[in-house]
């Protein structure tokens, strides 16, 4: 039986823009591949990079997901990201990001939270 991904990521290496969508349950297995396809895809992306994470559709996150969180966080910060924008509808949603992000994040990096995706596509700018 095959399983539809619930992930997406998309790489728009014009704009210098990484795009992931996390919806359904996530389990470490799911957030493992999402981040191995981050890693796979994201070779265009230069430094000064932005991305968007929309976390709108996740309806649970295992706890046990925090280690592949922490290495899609670092990989990032490797590949040198400049702006995190993240849509969490409910702040009570927010499975620790903010706090994770103080930890492999420079302060340099720009985080902003938003309500939906239209708000977090302006913050873009």
């Amino acid at each position: 039986m095959s399983r539809t991904p619930n992930f997406e990521v998309t790489i728009n290496a014009a704009a210098n823009q990484v795009r992931i969508r996390l919806s359904g349950d996530i389990d470490p297995n799911s957030m493992r591949a999402c981040v191995d396809e981050v890693a796979r895809l994201g070779a265009p992306l230069s430094k000064g990079f932005k991305v968007l994470t929309d976390l709108s559709g996740i309806k649970t996150m295992e706890t046990t997901c925090v280690p592949e969180v922490e290495r899609l966080m670092d990989l990032c910060r490797g590949k040198g990201v400049d702006t995190i924008v993240r849509v969490i509808p409910r702040r009570s949603k927010d499975v620790g990001f903010n706090i994770l992000s103080l930890f492999h994040y420079p302060k340099s990096v720009t985080i902003v939270t938003c309500n939906t995706l239209a708000e977090a596509e302006r913050a873009l700018g």
